[in-house]
């Protein structure tokens, strides 16, 4: 169909080329293949429903298994658990970089500078796991109030009560321990804190050390939490 269609091989009823000028590449299908340029093996046509191995494993020696979007892993061939299992595919995977901020419940702070010194977060299937180690260097809670929040999660939350771990030290009666609980949002909210060995109370705009000072209000943490 097409002969300019170099060094390459068609195999079945009207199979060719994606275009003229290309080279090396292998088409396999019934009927109607097309090619998807220089370079490439193409097996079936749009109507092809799967491609199966018999025997034997699918060996990549170097480059990567590119999944449609939407698409995935499917383990529905493995043992279910007891409980009702809703789905065995696996399709997503992505890990990077995030910006955590501090916020009011009410209201805005007049000013604020966000040192973060690292904030990353990875994602597999639903579960996102997301760790930072954040601190400020100019603060103004002028115009703020209430609990303290952190918004910028990569990923709106699905549920509440997700667990987290953390470390805060510059903060009124120098909490040694954070609990921090999602919404259903893109934030945590609210902080909470145990200054003694008793039940936590919400982190308060209050508690924050204010000013231009750097590196206040320090806080690492990791969570894992549900989209």
């Amino acid at each position: 169909a097409l002969a300019s269609a170099t060094e390459s091989i068609f195999i079945g009823n009207s199979s060719r080329a994606a275009g003229d000028s290309q080279t090396n590449q292998v088409v396999i299908a019934g009927t109607e293949g097309v090619g998807n340029g220089s370079n490439t093996t193409t097996i079936g046509n749009s109507s092809t429903t799967g491609t199966f191995i018999p025997a034997g494993n699918l060996t990549l020696t170097d480059g990567n298994l590119i999944v449609a979007s939407g698409h995935g892993i499917d383990f529905s061939a493995t043992t279910n658990s007891s409980g009702t299992m809703t789905s065995e595919l696996l399709a997503d995977y992505e890990e990077g970089t995030w910006s955590p901020v501090y916020a009011p419940a009410t209201g805005a702070f007049a000013a604020i500078t966000m040192d973060v010194v690292y904030a990353t977060y990875t994602k597999v299937g639903r579960q996102v796991t997301v760790q930072a180690w954040i601190r400020t260097d100019n603060l103004d809670v002028t115009g703020a109030s209430g609990s303290v929040f952190i918004t910028g999660l990569p990923f709106l939350s699905a549920q509440r009560d997700s667990g987290v771990i953390g470390l805060a030290a510059n903060m009124v009666n120098h909490p040694s321990e954070l609990v921090v609980t999602t919404a259903g949002t893109a934030s945590i909210s609210p902080l909470l804190r145990y200054t003694a060995i008793a039940a936590p109370t919400n982190l308060n705009v209050t508690d924050l050390t204010a000013g231009a000072t750097a590196d206040q209000n320090r806080l690492q943490f990791a969570m894992t939490y549900f989209v």
